[in-house]
């Protein structure tokens, strides 16, 4: 597992899944605060890299934030 947060992770009021089973966490304003990736090394070992569809149009400063 990987987790990826902006702030305290156990904000989070709200998970999607995405296609590829990874975890998305919103805070109380719907602001993506987390990104749990499962398999991650494996993931790159296999491929070199990981992708996240989300299930939803996400802003792009919302993603940078966490990606850092």
């Amino acid at each position: 597992m990987l987790y990826l947060s902006v702030g305290d992770p156990a904000c989070a009021v709200d998970l999607d899944e995405t296609t590829e089973g990874h975890a998305l966490r919103y805070d109380e304003t719907g602001d993506l605060i987390g990104i749990t990736i499962v398999g991650a090394r494996k993931l790159v070992d296999e491929h070199r890299d990981v992708h996240v569809q989300a299930p939803v149009t996400l802003p792009a400063d919302s993603l940078a934030q966490i990606i850092g």
